[in-house]
Order: C-alpha cells, then sequence, then structure tokens
C-alpha cells in the first residue's frame, strides 16, 4: 500500500533520499480498527449484526416510527447509524447508540415480533434480533467496542485538526496503545458493566451445541467454554490485535522521532544531549545546516527559558517567536530546522478526500473527458471556498475579449 518497493515512495526515495515517508495517522488508524475486527469472528458478527439492526428499522418507516417513539418516550437522543465501509468512525457512533438505547430497541424489536398485523418475515427478523440481543456476548461486546471506538475517535479527531506537529501525533498513538493494552485486565469490569446494561440480557455465555477440544502435539486437548471461551478466543484476540497493529503503524516514525523527538521534551533534556540530537540532524541535512547547531540549539533553548510560560510553547510557537522577534540571523540553523520538521505531515486526510470529488466529476456521461480539464475542474472542486470568494467580472471581460469574434483589420478601406 505504501509503495516501499516499487511504488511512489520508491521512486521519490531514489530522486532525494531526506524525503522521509510519513503515512497518514488518522488513516493508519482506521486500518488498526479494521485488523482488529477481522481478526476476530466474534467482533465482525457483531458488527453485522449492527448493521442488520440498522437495516431492519430503516427500511419501513413504520418500523422506524416504532422506535422512534420508544426513543421519545425516555428522552433519548441517540438513534441507530450506519456502517459506512468508508468512514470506519461510524462504528463509534453505532455502538453509543446501542449502548445508550438497548433498553428501547429491544421493547420495540418486541412490539413489532409480537405484532399480529406484521408480516411472517418481519415477525422472524425481529425474534432473530431479539434473540441476539439477550445474549450476553452482544451486551459485552456493545460495552467493550464503546470503549475501544471511544478512544479511537478522540484520538482520530485530534488528529485530524490543522497545526498538529508530528511529536504529538506519536505520542497520541503511544498513548492510545499503552491504555489498550491495559483492558487486557479489566476483563471482569466488563462483565459487570454488562451485567448493569439491561435486564433482558441473559447473564451467562451462550452454550454452543459442540464445543471444539483444542488438541496439542503431546495429544492432551483443552476444553475452553463459559467466560474463559470467550476471554482467550474473543476478548484477547481483538485486544491483541489492536495493540499489535498499533504498535506496527507507530514504526513508520521511528526516523522521524529518531531525529525531531526531542521537541516532545525540549525544556527538560540534558545539554549533552541536545547536542547529540542537534549532530543527528546535521549529518543527515548535511547541505541545509551546518556544525553550528550543536551550540546553537543550546543557546536557543535557554532564550526561550527566559519567555514566560515556555512550558506550554509548542514547535510551531518556537518558530514564530523567531520570526516576529526578527532572529533569523541569530537562530539560522533553529529557524531551517524547525521549518522542516513542521512541514512534515501528520495526516494527509485533506488529500485524501479529494479522490471522492473525481467520483463527481468524472462519471459515465464524461469519459472522454482531458486530463488538463479533469486536473481544473478537481481543484475548483476542492477550493470550492476560495472559488466562491473571487470576482469573476474581470475574469468574464477578459474572456469575451479573447473570444469576441469581430476582429479589427489592421488596414481601413478608403473611398475614391
Amino acid at each position: 500500500m505504501s509503495g516501499k518497493y516499487r511504488g511512489l515512495q520508491a521512486e521519490i526515495r531514489n530522486r532525494n533520499n531526506l524525503a522521509f515517508y510519513v503515512p497518514c495517522a488518522a488513516h493508519s488508524l482506521n486500518l488498526v480498527g479494521q485488523c482488529s475486527v477481522e481478526a476476530s469472528t466474534e467482533a465482525s458478527r457483531y458488527f453485522m449484526f449492527l448493521q442488520k439492526l440498522y437495516a431492519f428499522f430503516a427500511n419501513s418507516t413504520h418500523r422506524w416510527d416504532v422506535l422512534t417513539r420508544k426513543l421519545q418516550e425516555n428522552k433519548k437522543k441517540f438513534t441507530l447509524k450506519s456502517l459506512s465501509s468508508t468512514r470506519w468512525s461510524c462504528r463509534e457512533d453505532a455502538t453509543k447508540a446501542l449502548e445508550a438505547n438497548y433498553d428501547e430497541i429491544y421493547d420495540s424489536l418486541t412490539a413489532i415480533r409480537d405484532d399480529p398485523n406484521e408480516k411472517k418475515e418481519t415477525k422472524m427478523e425481529s425474534s432473530s434480533l431479539v434473540n441476539t440481543l439477550e445474549k450476553f456476548e452482544t451486551a459485552f461486546m456493545t460495552i467493550f467496542w464503546n470503549t475501544v471506538l471511544n478512544q479511537l475517535g478522540a484520538v482520530s479527531n485530534t488528529l485530524q485538526k490543522p497545526g498538529l506537529d508530528l511529536n504529538t501525533g506519536t505520542q497520541l498513538l503511544q498513548g492510545l496503545q499503552t491504555s489498550i493494552k491495559k483492558h487486557r485486565e479489566n476483563f471482569e469490569c466488563f462483565e459487570e458493566k454488562t451485567k448493569n446494561l439491561s435486564t433482558h440480557v441473559d447473564f451467562q455465555y451462550s452454550k454452543k451445541r459442540s464445543d471444539l477440544k483444542r488438541k496439542f502435539p503431546d495429544g492432551q486437548s483443552l476444553h475452553l467454554e463459559g467466560s474463559t471461551k470467550f476471554k482467550i478466543e474473543t476478548y484477547y484476540v481483538s485486544i491483541d490485535t489492536l495493540v499489535s497493529e498499533l504498535d506496527k503503524r507507530r514504526e513508520a516514525y521511528s526516523d522521524i522521532s529518531r531525529l525531531f523527538g526531542f521537541f516532545g521534551d525540549f525544556r527538560n533534556i540534558e545539554e549533552e544531549e541536545l547536542r547529540e540530537c542537534a549532530r543527528k540532524i546535521v549529518d543527515t541535512y548535511k547541505d541545509d545546516l551546518d556544525i553550528a547547531l550543536v551550540e546553537e540549539i543550546v543557546f536557543f533553548r535557554n532564550f526561550l527559558l527566559t519567555i514566560p510560560n515556555f512550558e506550554n510553547l509548542v514547535p510551531k510557537n518556537m518558530l514564530d517567536i523567531i520570526v516576529e522577534k526578527d532572529l533569523i540571523s541569530v537562530f539560522p540553523n533553529m529557524y531551517i530546522v524547525l521549518r522542516i520538521y513542521l512541514t512534515l505531515a501528520v495526516t494527509n486526510c485533506e488529500s485524501e478526500r479529494s479522490f471522492s470529488k473525481l467520483s463527481f466529476i468524472k462519471n459515465e456521461l464524461r469519459s472522454s473527458m482531458g486530463e488538463t480539464r479533469l486536473v481544473s475542474l478537481a481543484i475548483c472542486s476542492i477550493e470550492h471556498d476560495v472559488l466562491r470568494s473571487i470576482n469573476f467580472e474581470d475574469i468574464i471581460k477578459t474572456f469575451v475579449r479573447n473570444k469576441h469574434r469581430k476582429k479589427a483589420l489592421p488596414f481601413s478601406f478608403s473611398t475614391s
């Protein structure tokens, strides 16, 4: 996907070895959640159930009205959400809605199931959904995934904020990984929350008709059932996959952290360690920086210590101070280092969304459109806010003047 060996990344690195590959942190976070769901059969089945639950109510205005009335009676604000293949964060909205309205959704389904005027197929489908809601595993997955997806969503929204620097983004991913790892010891806590979710939930795990036994090379077998089976085969699998995928995604930022990680603790880092970090940057950017950065960075840190609220300064503020106070000649190398660091993108969400514009612009009716026109229309669509602020009067006059068919001839007729 990243083109590391023969793709675009490899081509750019061949032309400029200083072009570090920085994956989109927000997109990587979505892939982490997707991989963790696909690793567990029970998790995949749960999210399929969420989509079926939404489709059951959304496909009928009558059934949707039944649900809406139940929610209004109990003054609930959340409603069911659909799962999207492109917007992975919608799963957070879906699990939040189910947890907040578990009893109301259950009562709506039972009302439809027991309605004598409903069709047989509708009653059977609602009965199947009721049985799924009564399972302890469904309620447990609702509590667990709502907790995890809330954390994933909060980090994802922060990563997409403009002005976020790379160190902060990496630290957010590290903090998220640590938080999810701690959930591994909270299985009993999630069980207790599940028991308090709804009175309609069975407090026992579902029993399979035939429990498989794990056989080991020495001939011994392990029989798993109930809480132990669910914890090992579903709960641990989801958490371990989340942790391992987060660790794998963070490896892409290792080169950047090795060079610019000191900005995360710029105030407290030791002077000798700060000099060593400066040497690494000079060795990497030999054509842009000189060895004077080794002492200049210490001088710059001592200068910032004299500024009030230095502990709240981020690299963007440091660069603003250099520019606003006209200190580029005093800290020329730090000025370059900060500009290099701040141009490293944390996410490319805006660029990624540009692909969705192409489906509106070049459809089946415009299959013969040339590249120049396509690019121009795409830019107009993506930057529509800038386009609307432009005064077109001068542009229209210039267009009319250039396209006017009546041309003045270079000679005049004379009459005799």
